[in-house]
C-alpha cells in the first residue's frame, strides 16, 4: 500500500505531458496560433501538476479503498 513521493511526482509529470500536449493541439487547431498554445502550456503545466500532486498526497492519507500488498 502506498507510493513514494517521487513516484507520485513522476506520475504527475508524465500525465501532465500527455494532457498538456492534447490541450495545445486543440488550441492550435482552433486558433492556428502557436503563441496561444505556448501560453496555455505554461499555465496548464505549472498549475495542474501542483494540484495533481497535492491531490495524490491527500488520497495517501485516506485508507478507504486501499488494498495492502505483499
Amino acid at each position: 500500500m502506498g507510493q513514494s513521493s517521487s513516484r507520485i511526482f513522476m506520475k504527475a509529470v508524465s500525465w501532465r505531458a500527455i494532457a498538456t500536449l492534447t490541450g495545445v493541439a486543440i488550441i492550435l487547431a482552433i486558433t492556428g496560433e502557436f503563441e496561444y498554445g505556448a501560453i496555455f502550456a505554461a499555465a496548464d503545466i505549472s498549475l495542474k501538476m501542483v494540484f495533481y500532486y497535492l491531490h495524490e498526497r491527500g488520497w495517501e492519507m485516506i485508507e478507504w479503498g486501499a488494498v495492502a500488498t505483499d
